[in-house]
């Protein structure tokens, strides 16, 4: 995922929209705490929502 992560950020400031510096640290802590191995696809809607709110 850490891969996809920097290609996205990769293509948008090729694209001249570079990423905020907190967009950038957003994504990259994401791809950490998803971890190394995570394959996008089983990144689910709950994960994304435990990152950005916080655990319960």
């Amino acid at each position: 995922m850490q891969d996809l992560v920097n290609s996205y950020i990769e293509y948008r400031d090729s694209l001249g929209e570079s990423c905020s510096i907190q967009l950038k640290y957003l994504l990259k802590q994401f791809s950490r705490e998803m971890g190394a191995n995570i394959n996008i696809k089983d990144v689910t809607t709950e994960m994304v929502l435990v990152f950005l709110v916080g655990k319960k």
